[in-house]
């Protein structure tokens, strides 16, 4: 296990830090967060409002 986060998924460099909080606090987010279709870290954590986004 990596010390910032466990690599998950497929995608080469896809971290998942565990909480949308601790990827945050790594910079590991894009502005806007990450985006069902587009980044796999997506599905590392819940969209509580289904907009297709997460870690907004």
């Amino acid at each position: 296990m990596s010390p910032r986060g466990r690599r998950r998924g497929r995608a080469k460099g896809a971290v998942d830090y565990g909480t949308c909080g601790a990827a945050k606090a790594a910079g590991a987010v894009p502005s806007g967060g990450y985006r069902e279709g587009r980044d796999v870290e997506y599905g590392f954590y819940r969209d509580g409002d289904n907009d297709g986004y997460v870690c907004e």
